[in-house]
Parts: C-alpha cells; sequence; structure tokens
C-alpha cells in the first residue's frame, strides 16, 4: 500500500512537474513568435513603407502639393521615351564589368592564395587600399590622364608620328567601364574571393597535383566548382552596385551624353518643374528588376544545394615552388597596381597645384593657392567634420 501510494505521488510530482515545464516552454515559444513577429513587422514597415510609397507616387499625376490623382501617363512617358530607354540599356551595358571583375577576381585570389606569387601579401594590401581610396578624387586623377584635350597620356601619344589625335576618351562608355574597374569592382572582387579560397580544403587540389592534373584541369574541376557559390553571391552584390552607380556615371557620362537609370532619375527630378512620378516610375521598374534578380538567386542556391566550400584545412602546409610564370604573374600584377592605382593617385596631387586644371606644361603652371583656399576654409573644417 505504502509503495502503491509513494509510486502515485511521484507519477503525479513527475507528471506534474513535466505539465510546468510544458506550460512553461509553450509560454517560451509564444514569446519568441510575438517577439519574432514584431521584429519582422518593424522591418517590414521600415524597407516596405519607402517601397510602396514610391510605388504609389508613381501613378500620381496631380501637380505637387495637390490631392492625389491616379494616371499612368508617367509609366507610359518612360516606356515610349528614348532617352529613358536608352538610360536602360546604358545600365546593363556598363555592368559588363562585373562579370569581368569576377573572372579576374578568381585569378587573382588564386594567384594570391593558392600559388602564393612573389610578393602576395603587398598586392592583396594594395587592392584593400584600392577599395578604401575615394572614388571621385581618384576619378578626377583619370580625368587628368585619359582627358582627350589635355590628358597626359593622350598628350604624350599624340607626339608619336603615326598618332594624329587623341587615342583614349574617358568621356566614353569603356572609360566608364575601366574607372569603375580599377577603383571598385575588381577590388572588391578580389576581397570577397581571397578569404572565402583561404578558407577551402587544399586537399582536393593537392591530391588532383599528385594525381598529375594540370592546373588548369584542377581549376576547372575542382577549384571553381567549389568557389561557384561564393562567386555567384559576388557577382549579385557587385550586380546590384553596379545598376545604382551615379556619380562617376554623372560626371564621365554627361559628355558623352551617356545616361543610366539612376542620372535619368536626377534629370528628371531636376527639371522644372521636377517630374517626380516619372522618377518614381523609373525607381519602380528597377526595384522590380533588383527583386527577380534577388528571387533568381534564391532560386539558384535551393537548386545547387550544399556544396562543400569550407573546411578546416584550408592552407596548404608548403608554397607552390616558385617559377618563372610566378615572378611573371607577380610583376604583372605589381604593373597593374602601379598604372591603376599609383599613377592616377600621383597625377591627382600634382594636379592640385595646378594653376589651371590638367595644364601642366604652362609657363609659370604651379601655384599653392588651391590649397590654402580650401584650408583655410570654413566649410571646409565643418565637412571633414560632418563626414567624421
Amino acid at each position: 500500500s505504502d509503495l502503491g501510494g509513494t509510486s502515485k505521488f511521484l507519477s503525479g510530482t513527475i507528471g506534474a512537474s513535466l505539465g510546468v515545464r510544458a506550460a512553461m516552454s509553450h509560454a517560451l515559444d509564444t514569446r519568441r513568435m510575438v517577439l519574432g513577429g514584431s521584429f519582422a513587422l518593424a522591418i517590414g514597415i521600415i524597407t516596405l513603407s519607402p517601397v510602396l510609397y514610391v510605388l504609389v507616387s508613381s501613378f500620381n499625376v496631380a501637380p505637387e502639393g495637390a490631392a492625389f490623382e491616379f494616371g499612368l501617363q508617367a509609366w507610359t512617358e518612360i516606356f515610349t521615351n528614348a532617352k529613358t530607354w536608352s538610360a536602360i540599356v546604358y545600365s546593363f551595358v556598363l555592368a559588363v564589368r562585373v562579370p569581368i571583375a569576377v573572372c579576374l577576381g578568381f585569378v587573382i585570389a588564386w594567384l594570391l592564395v593558392r600559388a602564393q606569387i612573389p610578393g602576395h601579401r603587398w598586392i592583396e594590401l594594395a587592392f584593400w587600399f584600392a577599395f578604401l581610396l575615394p572614388g571621385f578624387p581618384m576619378m578626377m586623377g583619370w580625368i587628368l590622364l585619359l582627358d582627350e584635350n589635355f590628358g597626359l597620356l593622350n598628350a604624350a601619344l599624340i607626339k608619336l608620328p603615326f598618332i594624329s589625335g587623341p587615342v583614349f576618351s574617358i568621356y566614353s562608355a569603356p572609360g566608364i567601364v575601366w574607372v569603375h574597374l580599377v577603383l571598385t569592382t575588381l577590388p572588391i572582387m578580389v576581397i570577397l574571393l581571397t578569404p572565402v579560397m583561404r578558407q577551402m580544403d587544399a586537399a582536393l587540389e593537392e591530391a588532383a597535383d599528385m594525381a598529375g592534373a594540370s592546373v588548369g584541369m584542377t581549376l576547372r574541376r575542382i577549384t571553381l566548382p567549389l568557389l561557384l557559390p561564393a562567386m555567384a553571391t559576388a557577382f549579385l552584390l557587385s550586380l546590384i552596385r553596379s545598376l545604382e552607380a551615379f556619380e562617376v556615371e554623372r560626371v564621365l557620362g554627361a559628355p558623352a551624353n551617356i545616361n543610366v537609370y539612376s542620372t535619368r532619375i536626377f534629370e528628371y527630378v531636376s527639371l522644372e518643374p521636377p517630374q517626380f512620378a516619372q522618377a518614381m516610375a523609373l525607381s519602380s521598374l528597377f526595384l522590380a528588376v533588383l527583386l527577380v534578380l534577388a528571387i533568381v538567386y534564391q532560386v539558384y542556391l535551393e537548386r545547387s544545394g550544399a556544396r562543400p566550400t569550407l573546411a578546416g584545412r584550408g592552407v596548404r602546409l608548403q608554397a607552390r615552388q616558385a617559377s618563372w610564370w610566378t615572378y611573371a604573374a607577380s610583376g604583372v600584377l605589381f604593373t597593374y597596381l602601379a598604372l591603376s592605382l599609383l599613377l592616377p593617385l600621383a597625377v591627382l596631387v600634382i594636379g592640385s597645384f595646378n594653376k589651371l586644371f590638367g595644364f601642366f606644361f604652362l609657363d609659370d603652371a604651379w601655384t599653392v593657392a588651391h590649397w590654402a583656399a580650401v584650408l583655410g576654409d570654413a566649410r571646409f573644417v565643418r565637412a571633414g567634420i560632418a563626414s567624421g
């Protein structure tokens, strides 16, 4: 009887304990759901409210300050305006720099991590330095080098007997692609892909080397497939950044009458009176394009499945033996960095002492008045404080 009572007591106690634990677990799950739902709602309001405002405003044909009036005039205008279509086409044409940067970034990351070419640490640091430099001043350096009228490279080449005019034009689609490529797109690719490749398991590549596979075969069948998800992510992010670019296209594209969607939106809101509905319609169109890109990327990830890209043995115990091609690759990269990074930076600094911007060979061409004016301007100090 005592054992039976004890058993019933223990069973009741355990049951009550389990019931309390289940109730606490249910309450905790409910709390998590409420907090998670609240957080998702807050993020949704913050992110979707501007998008919905832009979309709704694209159908507003009422004058500024008047009540909302529905209409399709703005959408009709952007789909029938040849200048707007040209801007849309140029946005995607200039994005060609992204696949170029992906391919070059993959090769450079492999040279830095797997081949460990001579000076690889300095080369990687230089790409970080290129990424951290402000883009607008460096673009001014390229203008001093490649302007059709006073660019130093054009001025030097035109002195050759077989050249009769400027060779390069910075105010062109190739000029815009080049400036983006050397200042942001390629450095970003190298910065993103180098640490990923460093974390990849090198055992498969070493096994391929021991089996007699060539470097090219190892890259095609092992390294590239393992790195493909990271490359796809870098490609998508760079493509979105490319479609959003503004300042380089605005400065270098205006003389050649080249517009992209961001500069076309700027033109719409800069008109007198501003055409806000057309600007909102064009913005909505590109938001839809970015949404499609995101969906395609998610479908690709789901269909590709999990890929073994990372492992714990990413670093080789021994670097590849240096040979003529590793020294040649190192020389090519150092030369590229000198021409794409140091040359425009040096020309920019020297050009800041010109009395007349870009004219280096005038009599009495040098002055420090520009530096004195900038450093003595209180607005410059306030701008520096605000930027910091």
